[in-house]
């Protein structure tokens, strides 16, 4: 088990690593020198002094101490709603009933209501779907090419 954990963050282009042993999240930074540098996801709220290093061989270096509490009700509701996002890619079950699996797999009071979650669900089966055609050429060639429609 890898005590480091990459998921997408809610915004586009972002990164969330979780740190399944302590317990806390970080938000990709920057990079510096080939590093890519993640800082607290409390540092605004709390002004966090905490970080973590990837250097170019893939090691993680944590720097600096916590000044809160865990984050574990965040990252319940990062890997809830990664799961979803991911069952939406892969099949084309509809939104309420991927979010009603995720219920059930995840036991517990739910990390968040399906209201919350449900843009998320659309923008990731979104992401699969094929182009729209616009000629009569480009929909017979998609036909042919996308196996969805065979």
């Amino acid at each position: 088990m890898d005590r480091y954990i990459e998921l997408t963050g809610a915004r586009r282009n972002s990164i969330v690593l979780i740190d399944r042993v302590g317990q806390w999240i970080w938000h990709r930074n920057g990079f510096v020198a080939g590093n890519t540098r993640y800082r607290c996801s409390s540092y605004t709220e709390r002004r966090c002094r905490a970080s973590v290093v990837r250097d170019l061989h893939g090691i993680y270096h944590a720097y600096g101490h916590h000044n809160h509490e865990i984050h574990q009700a965040l990252i319940s509701r990062h890997t809830f709603v990664e799961w979803c996002r991911e069952r939406a890619r892969t099949t084309n079950i509809r939104p309420h009933a991927i979010y009603l699996e995720a219920l059930r797999r995840f036991p517990g009071p739910p990390p968040c209501q399906f209201q919350e979650i449900r843009a998320t669900i659309y923008r990731a089966r979104r992401e699969t779907n094929p182009r729209i055609p616009v000629s009569p050429e480009e929909f017979a060639e998609l036909i042919e090419s996308v196996p969805r429609y065979k």
